[in-house]
């Protein structure tokens, strides 16, 4: 969240990024699966916060696109169209299954044929869920304060 609002803020001040092949980045790589959940739970609540969802389009198409497609599974599987749905799980699992595989090539470890698509998916519906608990607090947030103002007035 932080992050995204401290270069979107340097964009809109009229700073020019530039790609830099040779920069190195370190972070904390969390110890645990728990933690990695919680880092990209807090980061998607971050970006709802700090108005990021909104300024960044890509964040904004990508929630509105897994949103419409978990309603089209949900409604492929209550009007029971199971071939809807089979097709539509085959494709998310062909993804996975060619995403893990690139990276196996690229990083020449085995593994990454599991654990890449894994962290990949436990990554993004922690951010998933992440963004609709920052939605759903800031709604609850925005209808409190105009009760306090309706009955203070």
């Amino acid at each position: 969240g932080d992050d995204t609002r401290f270069n979107i803020k340097l964009n809109e001040s009229g700073c020019i990024s530039y790609f830099a092949k040779k920069a190195v980045v370190y972070w904390r790589m969390r110890n645990n699966l728990k933690s990695f959940v919680k880092q990209f739970f807090k980061y998607g609540k971050g970006d709802v916060y700090h108005g990021n969802i909104f300024k960044m389009k890509r964040i904004l198409y990508s929630f509105i696109l897994l949103n419409s497609f978990i309603t089209f599974l949900l409604l492929s599987l209550i009007l029971k169209k199971m071939t809807i749905t089979i097709m539509s799980l085959s494709l998310i699992f062909g993804f996975l299954i060619f995403y893990g595989i690139y990276f196996c090539f690229k990083t020449k470890k085995i593994s990454a044929i599991f654990w890449i698509p894994t962290l990949f998916l436990i990554k993004n519906i922690s951010y998933f869920f992440g963004l609709w608990k920052g939605l759903v607090e800031a709604v609850l947030i925005n209808i409190k304060s105009k009760l306090k103002f309706k009955y203070l007035v």
